[in-house]
């Protein structure tokens, strides 16, 4: 008895628990130049989530003839309504960023913008134990949408061997929505990020900075037909710090720290590795380690 209604107990629990992950790819070639610099970059984010919807309609209530005790237990596999709820979304960036430097009031500033074509795929896919075949065809239960985004920066030398800038990423609002599957709709947005930096060179080799996101990345905003579903719980909004060594303009080795201010994400450590040699080509690894939330 104690152990039917534990197990009822544990499977309620589930419910709008989320299992995340996240991944992304990027690419960058650059042309620097004393008038315009141009670099065109390809990048890939995938956002993606795992959630228990749990129905009290898969409960049956039954008093144990022995004892006289109240039991609750699961219904059978194919009467249940609780269904697990997949759901995903990719924004692919292909764009050419053109960089313009001019002399300010403290030294250096630089302009920048970076008009782009952006891909989103947005899926969510529901199905209950009783199901083997829900994932056969991933593209019954994804919505496509191309478009045109924009992202903007500026920087400028600041006296103390300081440097500050501002950057908007995403500057035209986008959203779209996953077909319905079993009553069930996400939808994505991808919105306005502004963030705001200040780096520090205190030594030739050395670089410090700061990072701060003014605004957050919505990311999931709605998802019909699931009852605890929590629209900011995968936003983000970044205070970041972090330092760099660059070895003979060959090895850049990086460290930091980024707390998100929003969401339900906990800090993260990160860390780098970046190889240049002779300045003609670089490739930076970056990883990160946030802990069990």
């Amino acid at each position: 008895t104690d152990l039917s209604n534990k197990a009822a107990s544990a499977l309620r629990s589930l419910d709008g628990k989320t299992v995340d992950v996240e991944a992304g790819v990027n690419m960058v070639v650059a042309i620097p130049s004393e008038t315009v610099s141009v670099a065109v970059h390809a990048a890939t984010y995938l956002n993606a989530h795992a959630l228990a919807n749990v129905s009290e309609n898969d409960f049956e209530t039954h008093t144990d003839p022995n004892t006289g005790a109240t039991v609750t237990l699961p219904t059978d596999k194919n009467d249940l309504e609780s269904v697990a709820v997949g759901y995903a979304a990719a924004t692919t960036d292909i764009g050419v960023t053109l960089a313009k430097g001019f002399n300010g009031p403290f030294g250096k500033q630089w302009f920048g913008i970076t008009p782009k074509f952006q891909r989103l795929d947005v899926a969510n896919i529901s199905s209950n134990v009783a199901e083997d075949d829900a994932f056969e065809n991933i593209r019954d239960y994804q919505t496509t949408k191309n478009g045109f985004n924009v992202d903007l920066g500026y920087a400028t030398e600041l006296p103390h061997d300081l440097v500050g800038g501002i950057a908007v990423k995403n500057a035209i609002p986008q959203k779209v929505s996953a077909p319905l599957s079993k009553g069930i709709q996400a939808e994505y947005t991808v919105s306005p990020v502004v963030t705001t930096s200040l780096t520090w060179n205190p030594l030739d080799s050395v670089t410090m900075s700061a990072d701060l996101d003014l605004t957050p990345a919505k990311n999931f905003t709605g998802m019909a037909g699931v009852k605890r579903f929590d629209a900011s719980s995968d936003d983000v909004q970044m205070a970041a710090v972090g330092a760099e060594y660059n070895l003979a303009d060959w090895i850049q080795i990086r460290g930091g720290y980024k707390q998100n201010l929003v969401g339900n994400k906990s800090g993260m450590v990160t860390a780098g590795l970046g190889i240049s040699p002779f300045d003609v080509f670089h490739i930076d690894l970056a990883g990160s380690y946030g802990g069990s939330s």
